[in-house]
């Protein structure tokens, strides 16, 4: 079945581009500017940490689908981050999780099974986000009121929606009750528009994958709290960049780096946008100006996606190249073999 191409998602990405365009256009040369003189330590300090943050993903992975077979290797579980993250960003989130579906398929994880692991993950790293944000609040209180109590409304509306999704997506993986509503909705959904009769069955699989999926996982209580220990390092790993980018100017500490991060990530979950694109960006310059001028807040914000985004999407592109290259040439060698038989 042909599926329509996801073009409002480049329509949104071009659209945030023009509005920060327009914001920053008298600025433009001095940002690039202090992008291009960016020191090369620095640079090499921020890939390392986007790259560690994709080995801890692996290491979730690994964990998620070991479950499901016992040959499931770590680096099966890096492979499978960066080649999600690859498609992440060339369509701009919309084939994250289908990508990474399939390359668990390639290692022989069934659809099934790799939906509800997709989803699982996903769902234990929301919750970290969430608690990691709320033990900020609680261990930084002193600073975030400081330097954020202007913005107090839109924390407690973006926390306040952070954990009414939660809560529903807990409830999706945890209660068959909830599944139940679930599916009496998706089915009159799909009598009343018959044309998304077959997404609305493909959600509905997906969300039996889920239950399925947790029914397993809650048997195993120490694996829970290794996958949201393992969350906790991996979010860390991004957390600490701003710390990284300024660690010469004392701009910020490690603590104002981790705490201003770990509650843009919180903000930026309540603007709908693409995979988190432009939400971000939009708070993360929002709230930087209160530590550094606007330009190197717009400055430091393209240096944390360069990490972010730019880093792993090259590193699961070459690793793409790679094996259709071992692909190709192997078909090639099975096809000589067969023909001198």
């Amino acid at each position: 079945m042909k599926t329509k191409k996801p073009y409002i998602q480049y329509i949104i990405f071009l659209i945030i581009c023009m509005i920060f365009y327009i914001i920053f256009r008298n600025s433009l040369s001095e940002i690039w500017k202090q992008v291009c003189t960016t020191n090369i330590t620095v640079l090499v300090s921020i890939s390392i940490a986007a790259i560690l943050y994709h080995f801890m993903e692996g290491h979730i992975t690994f964990l998620l689908a070991s479950q499901h077979r016992e040959d499931y290797t770590f680096l099966k579980g890096l492979k499978n981050s960066f080649y999600a993250s690859f498609y992440r960003v060339v369509t701009l989130g919309s084939a994250g999780g289908v990508s990474a579906i399939y390359n668990l398929h390639l290692d022989h994880i069934s659809v099934s099974s790799g939906i509800g692991l997709y989803f699982v993950g996903y769902v234990i790293h929301k919750v970290t986000i969430l608690l990691y944000g709320i033990f900020i609040l609680a261990a930084r209180s002193q600073w975030v009121h400081t330097n954020f109590s202007e913005y107090r409304w839109y924390f407690v509306y973006g926390y306040l929606l952070g954990i009414a999704v939660l809560t529903i997506l807990v409830l999706l993986c945890v209660s068959p009750y909830a599944y139940r509503l679930a599916n009496i909705i998706l089915t009159k959904l799909g009598h009343k528009f018959p044309t998304y009769s077959v997404q609305l069955k493909e959600l509905d699989d997906k969300l039996i994958a889920l239950q399925k999926e947790t029914s397993t996982l809650l048997k195993n209580k120490w694996l829970i709290l290794r996958l949201l220990f393992d969350n906790m390092l991996k979010l860390t790993t991004y957390y600490i960049i701003p710390y990284l980018i300024f660690m010469q100017t004392g701009t910020l500490s490690a603590a104002d780096s981790i705490s201003l991060v770990a509650i843009i990530y919180i903000l930026a979950a309540a603007i709908p946008t693409p995979s988190g694109v432009g939400s971000i960006e939009a708070v993360y310059v929002l709230l930087g100006v209160k530590f550094m001028t606007s330009i190197e807040a717009a400055a430091s914000m393209l240096l944390f996606r360069f990490a972010t985004m730019i880093v792993p999407c090259v590193i699961g592109g070459i690793y793409i190249v790679c094996r259709s290259l071992l692909l190709s040439k192997n078909r090639k060698s099975s096809s000589k073999e067969g023909f001198h038989e």
